[in-house]
């Protein structure tokens, strides 16, 4: 009787646009075949990504776990959003083989999907039959369906993940912790503050104006400021890294035009938009 074989390790390199889009590039793509790990145990240390990685389990069972405390198996279909923030692990069970897909890529794109809501609320999601979305991740990527040009590719990725890891919807927890939806919602969402105050009003129980008025004395500023200081931080991210334009920059931020964001930066900031880029990128949000 023969022997049962063997699976072998193996790597399959797959196509990257050539250069960088408006919104970053997509540079490495492969699929491991049949990979070992010895496991956990030799390999105990957490990791930081070089960029964004989005792999799909295709094969064989793993685990993930990230410096949050988070952690969870992985079976065939799961797939997981690498934040290069974050200190992680993930690789199959202790002794077992798997098969995974991923694609890296970096640039402004992940700021663009952050602020869509789409990044970091839950990094693992189940995606349904595997192979159907082995082959839409794979034609994200030059030779499938489309312009192989890098923002071609980069547009495909954005829709992939936009509906492979949509917005997760949340209950509200009572008494002031509506205030963190709110600063998402402000921050993340082209919304008024109006409208945002409305909408919450009815989860929360309270009415707008007292809404409002509530997140003030508790933030220390109103919605509208809290809301451009955001953006503010937002622009003052996407203008560092300095592949983007200012049109760019406004429309993925929510402003009308170009000169509405020029000014709304000059009367938040009293600094123009190539100020800002020449400052290092900051934080004032809490």
């Amino acid at each position: 009787m023969n022997p049962p074989r063997v699976p072998q390790p193996r790597i399959e390199l797959l196509p990257t646009p050539e250069g960088t889009g408006a919104l970053g590039e997509i540079f490495e793509a492969a699929i491991l075949h049949d990979m070992k790990y010895a496991g956990r145990g030799e390999r105990n240390r957490y990791f930081i990504a070089r960029a964004a990685i989005l792999v799909l389990d295709v094969q064989g069972e793993a685990e993930y776990s990230d410096e949050t405390g988070r952690a969870c198996p992985l079976v065939p279909g799961d797939c997981i959003l690498l934040d290069p923030r974050l200190r992680h692990y993930y690789g199959p069970v202790t002794g077992s083989h798997w098969t995974e897909m991923y694609v890296c890529f970096r640039g402004p794109i992940f700021d663009t999907l952050e602020l869509a809501g789409n990044l970091m609320s839950e990094p693992v999601r189940h995606l349904a039959p595997v192979a159907d979305w082995q082959t839409r991740l794979r034609n994200v990527l030059p030779g499938g369906p489309g312009s192989d040009s890098p923002d071609a590719c980069i547009g495909r990725l954005i829709a992939f993940l936009t509906e492979a890891f949509p917005p997760l919807r949340q209950t509200l927890p009572v008494g002031d912790a509506w205030i963190t939806q709110a600063k998402r919602m402000l921050a993340t969402e082209n919304v008024t503050v109006a409208e945002v105050s409305e909408k919450l009003s009815g989860v929360v129980g309270m009415a707008a104006e007292t809404l409002r008025k509530r997140f003030r004395h508790v933030v220390g500023t109103s919605m509208k400021a809290w809301q451009m200081e955001a953006k503010v931080v937002a622009a003052r991210s996407l203008l560092a890294r300095g592949s983007m334009t200012q049109k760019e920059i406004a429309a993925a931020l929510g402003f009308a035009h170009p000169q509405h964001f020029s000014r709304c930066l000059r009367k938040a900031t009293g600094s123009t938009p190539g100020m800002i880029a020449r400052k290092p990128p900051g934080n004032s949000l809490e």
